[in-house]
């Protein structure tokens, strides 16, 4: 698996990268308030701040990045160049390709007006578009849906947006587009918008191919036939734990080669859960887990799989039940997001349970009151508890650390 820091215009313009993304017009679904928030991120490049990731010496010359997260993508050797397949982030791709499109016929209007070129529009002709202006996501570089093709095609010539019969299927596409088009021309920031879109910075993860099958699981567990293993994705899902993805595709594609059986795989997903969601309760930074968890796998000894993995989770700061009870006592559970108070009690529900079917709440129906604090905080010790077991081995914990400053000391 590979990580890499990347400026989005040079990951459009390596020309010995070819890009495919499988959508369909049901695939889009970002809303207004996240074009909106992806506007303030690239308005805000000028802001004097420097949130580059570390060690990222190629972007050096890149002032003041805005990062806008990771794209996953798994790659394909063909002939001199790479086929790299995006599995996760093609919807923050299209949508900035929607900013892209919006500020270049905004600018090219202005200049057209005063008669005047554009180093802006110059510049994007040679970024996005082919001389004939046919939007880059239609050449060979970029392998897409053929209406995915012609609705860009339509928003880069059409002097009037209308949306036509043809063009329902894309409705919010075409809205968002819209929305984007007139938040640039109404705050007037079109200078911010072609600066900042030169500052983008994202993580380029790249995955093993054999990787690709279990990697789309995670991120869509309805794909996965074992309702068993599909409850606990959905968990990682409604807990928003991507950070953890790097490690738990390696752990999934162990269990779909017989490395570990169902009942370790699910034990594992559950710890996960267990590790993330106490250190959610307490109210620690999730900052770092994304280097731990990559590494974690690294980590593990296949002949004791399970050990392995609870000792490196319990080594990097989990919180044990008297700080879990502390912060449930200040905790106001009415007002943690709603999606973790539905896993919470969902959870609590069937650990009372004594039927064999899981208990699916129905949200409306359910009193979220029905529990006491005290209540709440002796079912979250019983379900999701520490694992029990001995960390003072001859390599670590306290009998470890003495064993070695003898050795040191002492030659022996």
């Amino acid at each position: 698996m590979a990580i890499i820091p990347q400026n989005f215009n040079d990951f459009l313009l390596d020309e010995n990268k070819n890009f495919k993304m499988h959508l369909n017009e049901l695939d889009y679904s970002w809303s207004e308030k996240k074009c909106s928030d992806m506007f303030d991120v690239i308005t805000n490049a000028n802001v004097k701040k420097n949130n580059t990731p570390k060690n990222n010496t190629k972007n050096n010359y890149i002032k003041n990045p805005q990062f806008i997260g990771s794209i996953i993508f798994t790659s394909n050797e063909k002939q001199d160049k790479t086929e790299y397949t995006v599995i996760d982030g093609q919807q923050r791709i299209i949508t900035l390709f929607l900013f892209y499109i919006a500020a270049y016929k905004l600018v090219k209007q202005k200049s057209e007006i005063k008669e005047k070129p554009s180093l802006f529009v110059e510049y994007l002709s040679k970024t996005l578009f082919q001389p004939d202006d046919k939007f880059l996501i239609t050449s060979e570089k970029f392998t897409s849906s053929e209406d995915y093709k012609n609705v860009f095609n339509y928003l880069l010539t059409a002097d009037e947006i209308i949306l036509t019969e043809e063009l329902k299927p894309f409705k919010k596409l075409i809205k968002n587009f819209l929305y984007i088009s007139q938040k640039i021309a109404e705050e007037k920031k079109i200078s911010k918008v072609r600066t900042g879109l030169r500052k983008l910075v994202f993580v380029e993860i790249i995955l093993e191919e054999k990787y690709a099958e279990f990697y789309t699981k995670l991120l869509h567990p309805e794909k996965e036939e074992d309702k068993d293993i599909r409850l606990y994705l959905q968990y990682n899902n409604t807990l928003g734990i991507k950070f953890a993805y790097s490690f738990l595709v390696q752990l999934y594609y162990d269990y779909g080669n017989n490395v570990i059986d169902k009942a370790t795989f699910i034990e594992i997903l559950s710890l996960v859960q267990t590790f993330c969601w106490r250190r959610y309760i307490v109210g620690t930074s999730t900052s770092g887990l994304s280097k731990f968890f990559t590494n974690l796998h690294s980590q593990i000894d296949e002949n004791n799989y399970l050990y392995s993995v609870q000792k490196s989770l319990l080594k990097n700061y989990f919180p044990y039940d008297t700080v879990i009870t502390a912060a449930l006592k200040e905790k106001d559970i009415s007002k943690i997001p709603y999606i973790y108070r539905y896993y919470l009690f969902e959870k609590i529900e069937n650990y009372n349970s004594d039927s064999e079917e899981y208990v699916v709440l129905k949200p409306k129906k359910y009193d979220f009151q029905k529990y006491s604090a005290k209540e709440i905080t002796n079912y979250f010790l019983k379900i999701w508890k520490i694992p029990d077991i001995p960390l003072d081995d001859e390599n670590n914990g306290i009998i470890g650390f003495f064993k070695k400053f003898f050795k040191k000391i002492f030659g022996r």
